[in-house]
């Protein structure tokens, strides 16, 4: 976001001391310059409104590089994902923490029918531009490619990278972009990012957009570790 603003421009999840997770839509058309007007803000829940109202982020950071797959071109061809590099290394503690990540697999549907959770600071309320003031949580089950195919109107290009949730209860929506989409392994087992939110309704609980698509971390987990190591 940036400082000041009360205004998030996009999630993202923490994954090692300088490294952030997140959607490549959300910075394709910027600059170095216009990245570093922005900051990561880390372990905050009320981003504030940009006034009187500050938010209550436990450590801020500037960015210093960001990585964009190669083979992105815009959201209807996947590969919505890139990874922000913080100017500085964040202290782990309980309230800011490594996400575990999907291990790396081939497999298209190896989360389907499961619960996921989702996060962000997004639109709640159909026709409010304004996103909300709390960090907010919902959980949406994961559908099939095939199925998310047959749904979502003809223009939207489903491809293997890309992972889909039903939208028709709750959702993501505009301003939830790079935020995670995890699934917890097994019952008080950990949770595992198996998606990066990508794009969904247009306007929240859109009926002619009965589903939300993610990133599939699983099939780009080497694209990940190599940035990571880098």
């Amino acid at each position: 976001m940036r400082p000041g603003s009360g205004s998030v421009n996009c999630g993202g999840s923490l994954i090692s001391e300088t490294k952030i997770l997140t959607a490549a839509h959300c910075f394709e058309q910027m600059s170095m310059l216009q990245l570093s007007q922005y900051v990561v803000k880390l372990g905050m829940h009320i981003r504030g409104d940009g006034d009187q109202k500050g938010d209550d982020a436990i450590m801020t950071r500037r960015i210093s590089r960001i990585a964009l797959h190669k083979a992105y071109h815009n959201r209807n061809f996947g590969f919505d994902i890139a990874i922000i590099t913080m100017d500085s290394p964040v202290t782990y503690s309980k309230a800011i923490s490594p996400v575990c990540l999907a291990p790396e697999s081939g497999e298209l549907d190896l989360y389907t029918g499961k619960k996921a959770s989702v996060m962000g600071w997004g639109r709640t309320i159909l026709n409010v531009i304004v996103g909300s003031q709390k960090l907010m949580q919902t959980e949406v089950p994961i559908i099939s490619n095939g199925e998310c195919r047959q749904n979502m109107p003809s223009v939207v290009n489903i491809v293997n990278h890309m992972l889909c949730v039903s939208a028709a209860q709750s959702s993501t929506c505009q301003g939830d972009s790079g935020g995670p989409l995890v699934v917890q392994s097994e019952p008080g087992g950990a949770w595992h990012q198996v998606g990066i939110a990508s794009f969904g309704p247009f306007v929240c609980k859109d009926p002619d957009f009965p589903a939300s698509v993610s990133t599939r971390v699983n099939w780009l987990r080497g694209w990940i570790n190599g940035n990571i190591k880098n």
